[in-house]
């Protein structure tokens, strides 16, 4: 098992009863008594999954059960990030529990730079998109679906002159971005 004093935590506490009382960091993790014939228990800590908080528990029976269900969590998270990673390989077929292969090819000789690029240019347009009006957005989705010009029209009750007009607006508009300049070829 990982050693989890390691990891740097947002806060530390220390258990006292039914109190959860901050501490540092050196004061939680310091070592232990050991344990007695009074006090048979030895000294545990809690540790947050997701590296929020760690506690030191108290020396006692519940403080040991704390310990024994976090400490089955964290292995139980361990060992499925372990077979998790071992089963993900780029070039390998991938199948569910039914055997069934899922997943997808990527095409041979794919340019890695052209992919990159488009990634980014979609960003910008999702950017660029975010700061339209609710209808610029609606009539967007609408070209995007390549809807018939007709039924657009309809749908915002305007004439088909006037939908040229808004589309061409709506153009305009994400090509005036640098970056967004090809999106759409100058009609």
């Amino acid at each position: 098992m990982k050693n989890y004093q390691r990891l740097n935590y947002t806060e530390y506490f220390i258990q006292k009863g039914d109190e959860m009382i901050p501490c540092t960091k050196a004061e939680c993790f310091a070592p232990g008594e050991v344990p007695s014939l009074e006090n048979p228990c030895k000294q545990r800590w809690y540790y947050c999954e997701e590296r929020t908080m760690a506690i030191r528990l108290e020396r006692s029976e519940r403080g040991h059960a704390w310990y024994v269900a976090n400490a089955s969590s964290l292995k139980n998270e361990e060992r499925w990030g372990e077979k998790f990673n071992s089963m993900v390989h780029i070039d390998a077929p991938h199948t569910n529990e039914d055997g069934v292969p899922f997943g997808f090819e990527i095409p041979c000789g794919g340019d890695v730079e052209s992919i990159v690029m488009r990634m980014e240019e979609l960003r910008i347009l999702g950017c660029k998109l975010e700061t339209l009006a609710i209808e610029q957005k609606q009539l967007w989705d609408m070209v995007v679906e390549n809807l018939r010009k007709k039924d657009i029209a309809k749908y915002f009750e305007l004439n088909l002159d006037r939908l040229y007009y808004k589309e061409k607006k709506l153009k305009d508009n994400i090509r005036s971005d640098e970056a967004l300049q090809g999106w759409f070829e100058k009609e």
